[in-house]
């Protein structure tokens, strides 16, 4: 299991059950959190939906300068690159618009 073979190297290798990897798969969206006794050590979400891991249709980490991008090259308003970044990118762009719910592609 990919999950107990990270844990066991974030954790040194701790079979004591005091460090886990919580990964949490909802309808629209999805997190990871890295815990050690209790505590979390980090987790994938940040100041927007939108950081993070693929969603639904949020489009997760990106690189800052794909912003200014669709500004300049595709003439996109701040809202529209918003509004693009929030409902058209994640599992519904990786499958070529086909849908954004996991049941259905897979």
């Amino acid at each position: 299991c990919v999950t107990e073979k990270v844990t066991k190297r974030l954790f040194g290798g701790d079979d004591t059950g005091r460090g886990y990897i919580i990964c949490y798969l909802g309808k629209f969206d999805a997190s990871m959190s890295c815990v050690l006794d209790g505590q979390s050590l980090d987790t994938t979400m940040g100041l927007t939906p939108l950081e993070g891991l693929v969603m639904n249709t949020r489009c997760g980490d990106l690189d800052p300068g794909i912003i200014t991008y669709l500004y300049r090259e595709l003439g996109k308003s701040s809202q529209e690159i918003d509004d693009m970044l929030n409902t058209q990118c994640g599992l519904l762009a990786l499958s070529n618009n086909v849908s954004s719910d996991m049941l259905t592609l897979q």
